[in-house]
Parts: C-alpha cells; sequence; structure tokens
C-alpha cells in the first residue's frame, strides 16, 4: 500500500511541473539527483546574449554567485559575470560560489556600466552543489580552482600581430575551429590601395591584444578588423568653398602628392599647381602657370581657411565635402 501510494506522489508530482516554463525529474525518492532545463547556463553566456540585445525576458538562467551585495528581508542582490548585477524582492541564502537558477522577470537596464537584471528565484545550490542541466553549456567562472564547471580553455598558438595582413575567411575559419562561439567581423574601410580588400587590420580578444600561450575561454568576444577597399571619391583629401552670391569657387588639395587645383562654378577655367609647406602656418601654391603664387591657411583643421592671393589681399573660405567638389570638378572636364 506504501509502495502504491508512493508511485501516485511521484507521479502528480512529475505531471504538475511538467506543465511549468522550467522541467524538473525527480529520479527517485533516495537520491537527490534533478535535472532543469534552462536557456542559459553559464553567466558568460548570458552576457553574451545582453550584450548582443537579446531578448531574454521570461528566460531561465543558471549562474554562479561570483560575489553578494546585499542580502536583507526583501532584497537579494549578487554580481555575476563582467557586469551583471542580479536582484530580486525576497531574501534567497546564498554565499560566494553558490549556483542560483532563476527566471528573468524584465529586460536588463544597463546603469553605470552594469547591466541590472531583475530575476524570480527558481533553485538553490550550495557551493558547487552538482546539478545537471540539459543544455550543452558549460558553466564558466573566474575562479580556476573550480573543476566542477568542465571549463574548456584554448590556447594561443600565435599572437594577435601574426594575423595582420591574412584573409579574414580563413581566420575567421581557424578561430571557430578552436571553438570559440563569439566571433565579431568589423569593417574597416580604406581607399589605400596597399590596404589589401578583406585582409586583416587587428584581432582582439576581449577588446585586447593576446599573446602566445595566453588562455581564454569559448565564450570569450574574438573581434576579427578586417579592410573593406572602396575606390576613393577623389584623388584629392580637402576641399574648401567660397560661397559667393551667383557662383562658387573651390580649391581641393591632394596631400599624397601635394597637388592643388583651382576652379569655380562661373566658367569652365580649371587651374593646377603644387604646393607646399603645413596647412597651420600656411601652404604656398606655385601655380603651374608662374604668373603669381598664393597662399592657405587652415589652422588646427578647422573648418575655416584663408587664402592670400598673388595681390596679398585676403578672402575666406570654408571647407566642404570632397564628394560635393569632385562632383563640380568632373563637370567641368
Amino acid at each position: 500500500m506504501k509502495k502504491i501510494f508512493l508511485s501516485l506522489f511521484i507521479l502528480v508530482m512529475t505531471t504538475t511541473l511538467c506543465g511549468c516554463e522550467k522541467t524538473e525529474t525527480i529520479k527517485d525518492t533516495i537520491t537527490t539527483e534533478k535535472e532543469i532545463i534552462v536557456d542559459y547556463s553559464s553567466s558568460t553566456s548570458f552576457e553574451n546574449a545582453v550584450n548582443k540585445d537579446e531578448k531574454v525576458k521570461g528566460k531561465i538562467v543558471k549562474v554562479l554567485v561570483l560575489d553578494t551585495i546585499e542580502v536583507i528581508e526583501n532584497l537579494t542582490k549578487f554580481k555575476t559575470g563582467n557586469n551583471l548585477i542580479f536582484s530580486c524582492n525576497e531574501k534567497i541564502d546564498i554565499s560566494k560560489e553558490d549556483y542560483v537558477v532563476v527566471r528573468i522577470l524584465d529586460e536588463p537596464e544597463k546603469i553605470d556600466n552594469n547591466f541590472q537584471v531583475k530575476f524570480e528565484f527558481i533553485k538553490l545550490y550550495k557551493n558547487k552543489e552538482n546539478i545537471t542541466i540539459d543544455n550543452n553549456e558549460k558553466e564558466e567562472s573566474n575562479i580556476t580552482e573550480d573543476n566542477t564547471n568542465n571549463d574548456k580553455k584554448i590556447k594561443m598558438i600565435k599572437e594577435s600581430s601574426n594575423y595582420i595582413g591574412l584573409d579574414k575567411t580563413e581566420v575567421e575559419k581557424e578561430f571557430k575551429e578552436k571553438g570559440f562561439s563569439y566571433i565579431e567581423l568589423v569593417e574597416k574601410k580604406t581607399s589605400d590601395s596597399n590596404n589589401k580588400n578583406n585582409s586583416i587590420y587587428s584581432i582582439t580578444i576581449n577588446n585586447k591584444e593576446f599573446i602566445i600561450d595566453e588562455e581564454f575561454s569559448i565564450d570569450d568576444k574574438v573581434i576579427i578588423t578586417y579592410w573593406k577597399y572602396e575606390k576613393p571619391v577623389s584623388e584629392y583629401e580637402l576641399a574648401f568653398i567660397r560661397d559667393m552670391s551667383n557662383y562658387d569657387l573651390y580649391y581641393m588639395f591632394d596631400t599624397d602628392t601635394k597637388k592643388v587645383v583651382y576652379f569655380g562654378t562661373n566658367d569652365t577655367y580649371i587651374e593646377n599647381g603644387m604646393y607646399s609647406g603645413e596647412f597651420n602656418t600656411g601652404v604656398t601654391i606655385n601655380w603651374l602657370h608662374g604668373e603669381w603664387t598664393e597662399k592657405f591657411i587652415n589652422k588646427d583643421s578647422s573648418n575655416t581657411a584663408t587664402l592670400i592671393d598673388g595681390n596679398n589681399f585676403e578672402w575666406k573660405y570654408e571647407k566642404c565635402e570632397v564628394s560635393k567638389a569632385q562632383k563640380i570638378l568632373d563637370n567641368l572636364k
């Protein structure tokens, strides 16, 4: 009779719990082995999701308590991950290195570089107590002596600088094969043909360069920055305009070759020359016709400039978009 009653009790308990957002299966009445299905089984994987603006409200998370902030009546607050602060409106007897399983009540809010996470308490596992999680993720923490989390470490066989200039597709493939799960590709646009398209500009892990034999976890953030070559809009890097009532006058400067060009919208005349000196103190323009020289001053790369013409008269110019000036120049050719 007692055995029948016990079997019915287990059946009722299993049926009741399976209808919830979490599933807990009690294997038997002697052992304490339990199984919990979670959405994020480590603070690192959860933090990665938050940093990527994933919707986490209602998700179930298992985290390792790295430090308790406050545990009083109607408030429990603790820190985990790099910048996660968890809090709930009940007192939970937690300590450093406990595991906590919780349900996220709202989308995390970032305050003072920390994500504030409100949660509903589900279960507590004291000081690394064994827990079986039906999820492929493994818990990771900054406590290196914790051998219960099965944290896989990846040792680097190259340093960051060894990847510069390599093809980004091959580098991405290499880091995926190493086991990294969070790899971000970032374009760096260039009009310099010396920078090969899709070649590596830099590579960092957790926003820092790395060295040989340095170890990382599979959830650490890898950022691969690569060159994206775009044909330059113009051979000139600087353009200035004098906005007249009926027409405009332009000066354009090629800071690589020291070429300068002058033109206006009142006619089709284009004047070419070379310049020398520094814009901050004034460059000297030598026109190819050789009849006069001019001085062009642009202090501290500001948006205003002064032209001193061959007759020593001063004229004010404003910096403008190179693409705008180039379009006018193209129509004159």
